[in-house]
């Protein structure tokens, strides 16, 4: 069951998931929690991770995002 912190970190469902991007940065933070094919385990993953890591974990791909689409590389795991 989605809950407000859920809901508020959303967007971090599909870095969990896999990498948007053809390739996998070494300094990527989502690859220590490996990759989650289940909605139920990374609602619960995101649940269980205090608010700052969350945090952290959104500034990274926001900033590994926008590195890589300057870069021309393309989306391909959506």
């Amino acid at each position: 069951m989605a809950t407000e912190k859920n809901n508020e970190f959303a967007d971090l469902i599909i870095p969990f998931t896999a990498c948007p991007f053809e390739k996998v940065e070494v300094d990527c933070p989502f690859t220590y929690f490996g990759n989650h094919n289940e909605l139920d385990e990374i609602i619960r993953l995101i649940d269980q991770l205090p608010i700052e890591k969350l945090i952290s974990l959104r500034e990274h791909h926001k900033t590994c995002q926008d590195w890589k689409l300057e870069r021309g590389e393309s989306v391909v795991n959506l």
